[in-house]
């Protein structure tokens, strides 16, 4: 009987104390996004192969390159982010999940990169944004049924 109270006792010890991790998994490549993106080897966007990924147990991350105005793409890399904090040039801030954040670098002229961070579910920086996929069509829903309700 004592031992069966010391078993107990132990198990309860050790699920109070030992807190669960978690990981989540995240891409970890280099890719692009839009039209007009053709370099010669790169026929397959490396970056729709979930075998590349790492895990992490704080964020994944996104990082953009929009280039130059006017061209219609955008390259990125996505990876994990081992932080909970983001430095740029101005400032230091606390990451939150499905925030994007500005980077300029030093150069001259300086160039701004996006870093946009989640950890709602695994691969979640896979994807372009939602909002470009699912909120320009869903306002020009709405839009329209608006003026067809008017005339």
């Amino acid at each position: 009987m004592k031992s069966s109270y010391n078993n107990l006792l132990t198990i309860t010890v050790l699920t109070t104390y030992i807190t669960p991790s978690y990981s989540i998994n995240c891409l970890q490549c280099s890719g692009w996004n839009g039209r007009g993106y053709a370099p010669r080897h790169d026929t397959i966007n490396p970056c729709d192969n979930p075998n590349n990924a790492c895990s992490t147990g704080q964020f994944c991350v996104k990082i953009i390159d929009p280039i130059f105005h006017g061209t219609g793409y955008k390259t990125y890399k996505s990876d994990c982010y081992a932080s909970t904090t983001f430095s740029s040039t101005t400032n230091t801030s606390t990451i939150e999940s499905g925030r994007c954040y500005n980077y300029t670098d030093g150069g001259n002229p300086p160039k701004t990169f996006y870093y946009c961070f989640c950890n709602n579910r695994d691969y979640c920086n896979s994807a372009p944004s939602l909002s470009i996929f699912v909120g320009f069509p869903l306002i020009l829903s709405i839009l329209s049924y608006l003026l067809a309700k008017k005339l």
